[in-house]
């Protein structure tokens, strides 16, 4: 994984692409990141079937829906920012 080759290589920080919000599972990233010592930055990135600049209005509603999706995400992280993710499991 890019992650370890990252920690491998001593990159302090590492970027991955979001495509799914629905299926990101930021609690495992953050483990796995903090057991590597790197931090993670997150890119979204919009297929053409979720062009905003489309003139297609369901392309364009499709990314807007994706967009929010990934808003709710980053609220989500930001909220949760404190917190380390062994105190999430704990929590549970």
């Amino acid at each position: 994984m890019a992650l370890e080759t990252s920690a491998e290589h001593g990159h302090p920080c590492i970027k991955v692409a979001n495509h799914c919000p629905k299926q990101f599972n930021r609690d495992r990233l953050a483990r796995k990141a903090e057991g590597h010592n790197v931090q993670i930055g997150v890119t979204i990135g919009l297929p053409v079937s979720k062009d905003l600049s489309s003139d297609d209005p369901e392309g364009v509603n499709a990314g807007n829906g994706h967009l929010a999706a990934h808003a709710k995400i980053f609220i989500e992280l930001k909220s949760a920012e404190p917190r380390r993710a062994t105190n999430a499991r704990a929590s549970r």
